[in-house]
């Protein structure tokens, strides 16, 4: 077998990348609207780098239609087939829905199956991805986000941190059957938790970053990041809405370091940079709703590895969406914590920290199954565990509904086929639906 696994990603209204690994010469791609592949176009060729891995860019693609592809390299045509969506019309009003969901390969329950794994005990195969490939075919999801911890190597304190063995943990990932068939046939885009970026709680203090930051530009076809190296943080604009992906763990201090205005989860460089992006999004009529992509829990009022450990840098965040205009036009979604969690805008931790805006917590694939705070969206009043929903076989859709003028953004909490947890917004603040949450007690798994 010389195409060894297939990555979409990086999709826009008229193109995308695949990053394709391969064993032999150089990589392109048959491209075609047809999954038969009737009537399919070469792209241009792209050589494999270092890792073995060519990342081959497809240009000239209609908007918001399913393409299919397969890779040929210098021993062939790969009989191995993936496909994406692009996107809808840049700027112009779109429908359409995300899957989130983060946390798989902690004591999986469906451990790897491939065979000559580096850790198959943190890799995982769970039907789960099968499951959400066969929604996706009939919900037409346009994309996955991950919100962090695509697997669990624990580099430096599991597994031995060189760049050789990342390589081959990401092509342990995508080899498991379920796991590969369906990141290839959806476009990614995500962000890395602390158990891939290095360890548990890891921080912008761990010694290897550098190889976090050059096994993922290797191998994840983010597209451009705002950092030529380093940090992975970056943006995309999808119809109306701005998707900003945050990297939290690069230039992170230390989680027991005093709280003050010099603590950071996402260091100067990228605070600066989001400060200026949201500016301008606020100013660009083409631009109607903001979707927060990072890793780690707003409203975990005791979790040392969140942002009740940085209360100050929160509080600046809070204060610069606010004076850029985003409160009451922006989600946030994120992972971490092993169950689903709805936040509404008025949900207040035990410790005072305020949501301000509608949180979707989404996770886990396949982790143990562990608590995050006490959420305010469910059957219960009040912040309760009631609301959270920890487990695993989880994950969460995000539907964006554009007609034009105010959107509207409706996240759903699964466990497979049972809704766990439901809210929905409206951009402006204009109506607020009721939760709907799932009669009766669901037990964790």
């Amino acid at each position: 077998m010389t195409i060894v696994n297939l990555l979409p990603g990086n999709a826009s209204p008229t193109g995308g990348t695949v990053a394709v690994r391969a064993t032999t010469g150089s990589v392109r791609l048959l491209v075609a609207d047809n999954q038969a592949m009737t009537g399919g176009v070469y792209t241009g060729s792209v050589a494999r780098d270092a890792g073995g891995c060519a990342q081959v860019p497809i240009t000239g693609l209609e908007p918001y239609t399913r393409y299919w592809f397969q890779a040929e390299d210098g021993s062939g045509l790969g009989a191995a087939k993936g496909s994406f969506f692009t996107h809808p019309p840049l700027g112009e009003p779109a429908s359409y829905t995300a899957a989130v969901a983060g946390d798989v390969g902690l004591s999986p329950r469906y451990p790897g199956v491939a065979g000559g794994e580096l850790d198959a005990a943190r890799v995982s195969n769970t039907d789960l991805y099968d499951h959400m490939h066969l929604r996706s075919i009939f919900e037409d999801w346009l994309m996955f986000v991950d919100p962090g911890d695509w697997g669990y190597p624990d580099w430096g304190t599991r597994n031995t941190d060189t760049i050789a063995n990342r390589r081959r943990f990401r092509d342990d990932l995508l080899a498991q059957p379920k796991a590969g068939q369906f990141y290839a046939n959806h476009a990614y885009l995500g962000t890395w938790g602390d158990h891939n970026f290095a360890a548990n709680n890891s921080d912008g203090t761990y010694v290897n970053k550098a190889l976090a930051a050059q096994e993922w530009r290797e191998r994840i076809p983010s597209g451009p990041l705002a950092e030529a190296t380093g940090p992975i943080y970056h943006d995309r604009q999808i119809a109306r809405t701005l998707w900003m992906v945050s990297d939290d763990r690069y230039h992170r201090s230390p989680n027991g370091a005093t709280d003050n205005a010099s603590k950071t989860m996402l260091g100067s460089g990228q605070k600066a940079w989001m400060a200026a992006r949201l500016a301008a999004a606020a100013s660009d009529d083409s631009i109607g709703a903001l979707v927060w992509v990072m890793g780690s829990q707003w409203m975990n009022p005791t979790h040392a590895d969140g942002w009740a450990s940085f209360l100050t840098e929160r509080a600046e965040l809070v204060e610069m969406f606010g004076d850029t205009g985003w409160i009451g036009n922006m989600v946030i979604v994120s992972a971490d914590a092993h169950d689903c969690a709805i936040f509404s805008p008025d949900a207040v931790a035990s410790n005072g920290m305020a949501a301000h805006v509608p949180v979707f917590h989404f996770a886990a694939i396949d982790a143990t199954p562990i608590y995050g705070g006490p959420s305010d969206v469910g059957l219960a009043s009040g912040m309760s565990l009631a609301n959270n929903f920890r487990g695993r076989g989880q994950f969460g859709t995000l539907r964006i509904d554009d007609k034009g003028g105010d959107l509207s953004i409706a996240g759903t909490a699964w466990r497979r086929d049972t809704v766990l947890n439901r809210f929905q917004f409206t951009t402006g603040g204009a109506s607020l639906a009721l939760p709907a949450g799932t009669p009766g007690t669901v037990l964790a798994l």
